[in-house]
This record gives C-alpha cells, sequence and structure tokens, in this order.
C-alpha cells in the first residue's frame, strides 16, 4: 500500500502546545470527575499502578502546569493519543506521508489534499461537522504557559516542533 501510488497517504497535525492546552480543557477541565472518561483520563496521566488503588474522582484535578509535565513525561509512549508526541503516534520521519496538512490550516490544506487526490470538487467537513469545536486555545495560550513550561515543552518536544516546522514562540 505505501508503494502503490494510488494511495495518498497524509494526516492532519496540530501545533503542540495549542494541542496541550486543548487536551487539559477538553479533558480535565470540562469533563465532570465522576464521568467514565474523565477516569480513564486520570488513570492514563497518572498511571494505572498510581490509581488502582484510589478513586479517580477523588483525586485533585491536576493543575495544567502538572499535567504538561506528566504528559511530557509521556512523550515517547503513546499511553493517550491526546498527549503523545505527534512525531510518535504518527511515525512523522519514518512514515512516507504524501500530505501533512495542520489543522491551523485546515481548510486551506484540506484543498490542497483534495487537488492531490484529483477531487478538487469535494470538500472536507468543517471542525463542527467532525465534533471538534473551536476552542480558541490559541489565546488563551499565554494565559497558561509561563516562559519556563514553554521552554520545557519546546525542549522536549522538539522534534515535534522541528519535523512540523511550528514556531515555540507563542
Amino acid at each position: 500500500m505505501f508503494r502503490d501510488r494510488k494511495f495518498v497517504t497524509f494526516t492532519f497535525v496540530r501545533h503542540p502546545m495549542h494541542r496541550l492546552l486543548s487536551t487539559y480543557i477538553n479533558k480535565f477541565i470540562k469533563k465532570d470527575l465522576t464521568s467514565d472518561d474523565y477516569k480513564v483520563f486520570i488513570r492514563q496521566l497518572y498511571g494505572w499502578s498510581e490509581t488502582s488503588r484510589k478513586d479517580p474522582s477523588k483525586l485533585a484535578r491536576p493543575a495544567f502546569e502538572d499535567f504538561v509535565r506528566m504528559a511530557l513525561e509521556q512523550k515517547d509512549v503513546i499511553e493517550n493519543d491526546h498527549w503523545a508526541s505527534q512525531q510518535v503516534l504518527c511515525g512523522l520521519g519514518s512514515f512516507p506521508y504524501d500530505f501533512v496538512g495542520k489543522l491551523e490550516n485546515r481548510e486551506e490544506d484540506s484543498r490542497k489534499l483534495l487537488d492531490i487526490i484529483g477531487r478538487p470538487d469535494d470538500r472536507f467537513p468543517d471542525q463542527e461537522e467532525l465534533k471538534f469545536p473551536i476552542n480558541g486555545v490559541d489565546k488563551l495560550l499565554p494565559n497558561f504557559f509561563t516562559t519556563e513550561l514553554r521552554n520545557a515543552t519546546a525542549t522536549e518536544l522538539a522534534q515535534d516542533f522541528e519535523l512540523l516546522k511550528y514556531n515555540t514562540d507563542l
């Protein structure tokens, strides 16, 4: 399949800091503490052995900085797709993608991809249709990422920033 030119391999990525903040808001702040989803995310973040003796809903919600530091410790392990390194998760740098689009440029990049596959009159679903609402994290970044946390994120996810050509400035 990888060598068969009838197939086009592609993926869409997201700015690593936007991705971390969006995950934090959607998985740890907006989720009800007693929901099964929240419990799974907490177990994945803290580790299954750490939370197997405690009810995850009784644990305090992690502060953003704590979430990022724990998530970065897991960057090379796919404990959860939402905070794993995109380089590891998608095999960037080793998998032969024909096209890598950016979520921030979804409309323009999806148009390019549709041209590549010979379907210029088609369209990708928008974020609402994908049930992936725009949450405005780009405007919230300076409120959450201190200089120290931004630098730590840039260092730990250096391959994501480099391979995906993202800027580490907020």
